[in-house]
């Protein structure tokens, strides 16, 4: 569960708490319907590796604020020395005079660690900021063709695949959910999503939504194979909505998902290529 700029982990788990009540009830534990999760489901809430000051979040609005580097809970920006008790976090920040996002690959490596010491998961889930980011994560853990991607794309200014994800030992992602996500411009992360993205990943968007365009949004749909067929819309706003059925959206995606590949898992368990129980 990867939480918006300038939230945490903890923010993002309470507004989102009615997400794991569903979940669970809809995976309980030890029963014959989730035969696959016989633990149930555990929501995992990371809080992103930059810290933000509150004069960086006004900074966001008006220029180029620098990240730090790949240390994590650090602060951003001058004046380090400064006591500063926010909570306030960021996986990436845009640097509107250069079209950059500053940041990614340090959170890269910080959800490489999550993946590696917590996991392995079946899927993730971003909202805002981050929901793209969750989409490409999705993406690098796709395997042999994604790397070869990466490498095709070095030539024009790409980054190289990060080492880190490139060390795990963890398997594709089962589904990804974006709420409220869009495409992110910096042309260095092309290869997430070219070829298309082959995880299965569910888009949930505010037609009212006043800070991602629904033209932003839908470059990022375009971006996911079969994603089309896969986006909902509420009547709100930027936010992750709590109606019935737009968490019976996402419960029915999660369900769908998991049993279309009960199949590959099989074979992959017995293969010894999974390690442990994945977590929803």
């Amino acid at each position: 569960m990867l939480h918006g700029f300038t939230q945490s982990g903890a923010l993002f788990r309470a507004k989102t708490r009615f997400l794991e009540t569903s979940l669970r009830k809809a995976f309980p534990a030890n029963h014959a319907s989730n035969a696959q999760y016989p633990a149930g489901v555990e929501l995992v809430y990371p809080t992103a590796p930059h810290r933000l000051r509150i004069a960086d979040v006004t900074a966001a609005f008006s220029g180029p604020v620098a990240l730090p580097g790949p240390a994590h809970h650090h602060h951003l920006g001058a004046g380090d020395e400064e006591e500063d008790d926010s909570d306030l976090w960021a996986w990436s920040r845009k640097d509107e005079q250069t079209g950059e996002y500053v940041g990614v690959e340090a959170s890269f490596d910080y959800l490489a660690e999550v993946l590696r010491t917590q996991g392995p998961f079946a899927g993730v889930i971003g909202f805002s900021q981050v929901a793209a980011m969750a989409a490409m994560l999705a993406s690098l853990l796709e395997g042999a063709p994604r790397v070869s991607s990466f490498s095709a794309h070095q030539s024009s200014g790409g980054i190289a695949f990060p080492a880190s994800i490139h060390a795990l030992r963890h398997p594709p992602f089962k589904f990804a959910v974006a709420y409220s996500g869009f495409f992110p411009t910096d042309p260095r992360y092309a290869a997430c999503f070219e070829p298309q993205i082959d995880t299965p990943v569910l888009h949930v968007l505010g037609s009212l939504d006043g800070v991602v365009s629904e033209q932003r949004s839908l470059r990022l749909v375009k971006a996911c194979v079969g994603g089309d067929e896969r986006v909902v819309y509420h009547p709100g706003g930027h936010f992750v909505p709590g109606a019935k059925p737009y968490v019976g959206a996402l419960v029915g995606f999660v369900r769908e998902t998991l049993r279309g590949q009960d199949k590959e898992s099989g074979r992959a368990e017995a293969k010894g290529e999974l390690a442990g129980e994945p977590r929803l």
